[in-house]
């Protein structure tokens, strides 16, 4: 996740969200990782990425400077746009990963701004119609189905669904998120890990 200054405003217009997903198509074409979710809101970006080469913090800088060269040109500012460093978060299992997705898709309407299905600036509805120029949305689907509509149909109720009665319940992924770890920490753990957290080698699968 990454925040405005002093929780400042990062996105004006319809016209700076559409920049910053330029931005971030150009960066994975570069960097070549993959998206599974995003949430553009005014003072802040969620991202779930996929980066299989350890380049997360060259990929985030890449993004926020871009974005924050765009910015400042457009509005005649100057100094620092983020709010520090990113935050990150590890995924470490399925249902983990299921659960951030939908915190991240929820965030328009937990904000009191506007329901999943009609705000266009998040990855849900690339997710329900089944269409993405860059959104990897097979692998999230897939884990609820094989078969597309099925996984679509089940997709939607589980955005729908809201207990603390579930495995990572959304305040605890509230809390989870703005807990930074380093880019040394994360980077060394991307390393000795797969995308879904299998432990590191030499600890026989366990945790």
């Amino acid at each position: 996740m990454t925040r405005g200054n002093n929780k400042s405003y990062i996105f004006i217009s319809n016209e700076d969200k559409k920049q910053y997903l330029k931005i971030l198509k150009r960066t994975k074409q570069k960097f070549q990782f993959e998206i599974y979710a995003y949430c553009l809101m005014d003072n802040h970006v969620h991202l779930i990425i996929k980066d299989s080469d350890s380049q997360i913090s060259q990929i985030m800088k890449k993004i926020n400077l871009s974005y924050a060269k765009y910015f400042n040109k457009v509005y005649n500012q100057t100094g620092h746009l983020f709010q520090g460093r990113y935050l990150s978060k590890m995924v470490q299992d399925e249902g983990y990963f299921k659960q951030l997705c939908r915190y991240i898709h929820k965030n328009p309407e937990k904000a009191n701004i506007e329901s999943m299905h009609k705000y266009n600036w998040s990855s849900y509805n690339d997710y329900i119609k089944y269409i993405s120029d860059f959104v990897n949305i097979k692998v999230l689907l897939e884990l609820f189905s094989k078969d597309k509509n099925q996984a679509i149909e089940q997709f939607i109720n589980f955005h729908k669904f809201n207990s603390r009665n579930i495995d990572y319940g959304i305040e605890e992924i509230e809390f989870e998120m703005n807990n930074k770890i380093s880019d040394e920490e994360l980077t060394q753990y991307i390393k000795q890990v797969s995308f879904w957290g299998q432990s590191p080698k030499g600890q026989n699968g366990k945790k």
